[in-house]
């Protein structure tokens, strides 16, 4: 990680990193949404081993806590999201899991760990 301290929005969350650590707080623009994609994250996140660690979430998705990991937009930002499904497929071959790995593919949504490809944001706006 090449900053000890960052912040970002996405969609419908903030996100403080902090160390190794990262914090999902709803946008306030989009309470509700934020909310929820926390809470799905929550439910969801045993659902792969190929997931960035969930710590902890508070009550009513009002924060995630989670392992901070390297963005692959950031090392590899002209890679194309057919080969993240590509790395995917050979990896893990139970379908649920790869389903559920890949129902939103795009790059933003996925870093490194311990040089595996792993999914960082699986809350699912919009699903």
């Amino acid at each position: 990680m090449n900053k000890f301290f960052k912040t970002s929005l996405g969609g419908t969350r903030f996100i403080i990193m902090i160390g190794n650590i990262v914090f999902k707080l709803p946008y306030y623009k989009c309470i509700s949404q934020g909310r929820t994609q926390n809470i799905k994250e929550w439910q969801d996140k045993d659902k792969s081993t190929y997931l960035a660690k969930l710590y902890y979430s508070f009550p009513f998705g009002l924060c995630n806590i989670m392992e901070r990991v390297t963005p692959l937009a950031d090392p590899l930002s002209s890679i194309e999201s057919e080969l993240i499904r590509d790395y995917f497929k050979k990896k893990v071959k139970d379908k649920e899991e790869l389903n559920f790995l890949l129902e939103d593919a795009s790059l933003e949504n996925f870093g490194t760990k311990k040089g595996q490809i792993v999914k960082l944001d699986w809350g699912g706006y919009g699903k």
